[in-house]
């Protein structure tokens, strides 16, 4: 498998690094950066906080797959109203996190705890 990395540059707390990603991965976090409101360096940083042991690809790599794995379940169409239990509240269990996130909301998922 030939897999082609692209290298971007992100300002991580402050600091400017790079980080080499799949295409795809990119088009994920700037499809994510859409629905939550924030830039590619403020979604980076806040994986970066809270990523543990992983180094900062790999958190990046793994936050990505989470978010939309999260919305491809059940409770992520309930969440996005088109569901069994559409305008209630939702827990989204991660291993070892949970992030309770409003359905009035639709488009947007808690990520304030949502990095492994």
């Amino acid at each position: 498998m030939n897999t082609n990395l692209d290298r971007r540059n992100v300002t991580i707390a402050d600091r400017r690094t790079s980080l080499s990603l799949e295409t795809e991965i990119w088009d994920a976090l700037a499809e994510i950066c859409r629905r939550e409101g924030l830039n590619l360096h403020q979604l980076c940083s806040m994986i970066d906080e809270r990523r543990t042991g992983a180094s900062r690809t790999s958190a990046v790599r793994s936050f990505s797959v989470t978010y939309f794995r999260m919305a491809a379940t059940d409770d992520g169409h309930d969440q996005a109203g088109h569901g069994r239990m559409a305008g209630e509240m939702l827990e989204i269990g991660l291993p070892g996190r949970m992030a309770v996130t409003s359905l009035k909301r639709p488009d947007r998922i808690d990520l304030r705890r949502t990095v492994a």
